[in-house]
């Protein structure tokens, strides 16, 4: 991923939080990386985590699960 790319997500994210905090909502802190797993396992029509159960972007749903369930 380029260096631009990294820019972009930040100023999003960025974004989504001040339009969040004018609406008085709440963002989960959880963040999915993106992982070429993710597009292969795709590609081969399969459940990521069958493919790759250890990858960055499984860690990342779980933690988001976890950050779900605690509310």
């Amino acid at each position: 991923m380029s260096k631009k790319r990294y820019v972009l997500d930040r100023l999003v994210a960025e974004q989504y939080q001040r339009l969040a905090d004018s609406k008085h909502i709440k963002l989960f802190d959880s963040k999915i990386r993106q992982c070429q797993k993710v597009k292969e396992a795709q590609m081969l029509k399969t459940s990521l985590l069958e493919y790759a159960p250890r990858c960055n972007a499984v860690l990342d749903y779980n933690n988001f699960v976890n950050e779900l369930l605690e509310l």
